[in-house]
């Protein structure tokens, strides 16, 4: 009587640990982005690549599932070589939990996406 209310907190249990450790991937992935743009000379396709190849290796998944957006200022940014010292960039990176997640309710019945943003000052 008590075996299927154990096992559904248990499956709940077992998601919960999948969206936290794809949001940590996330985090760490928008962080070292952000570096990377904050630093002159790195094209925003570079630091677009070195995102998804990061999320790709570490969630299994492949590199077109997972979105980055570059703002500079609020604004999206195609060269991020240009940007005067101090100017504010924002990486965001995000992916369909479906995509990422292996349990039944990951890959059934979500429909949520996953996102990290991360700010730093252009140096």
């Amino acid at each position: 009587m008590v075996a299927p209310f154990f096992f559904l907190i248990l499956a709940g249990i077992i998601e919960f640990g999948q969206a936290f450790r794809i949001q940590h991937t996330l985090s760490h992935a928008c962080r070292r982005g952000a570096r990377a743009a904050a630093v002159d000379g790195n094209l925003p396709g570079d630091i677009r690549g070195l995102v998804q190849a990061q999320c790709a290796q570490m969630l299994r998944v492949n590199q077109a599932d997972v979105l980055v957006t570059i703002t500079a200022d609020g604004a999206p940014t195609t060269d991020t070589t240009l940007l005067d010292e101090g100017a504010v960039i924002s990486v965001t990176v995000s992916i369909p939990f479906a995509r990422a997640g292996t349990g039944f309710f990951g890959r059934f019945m979500s429909n949520a996406t996953l996102s990290s943003t991360c700010t730093l000052e252009h140096e």
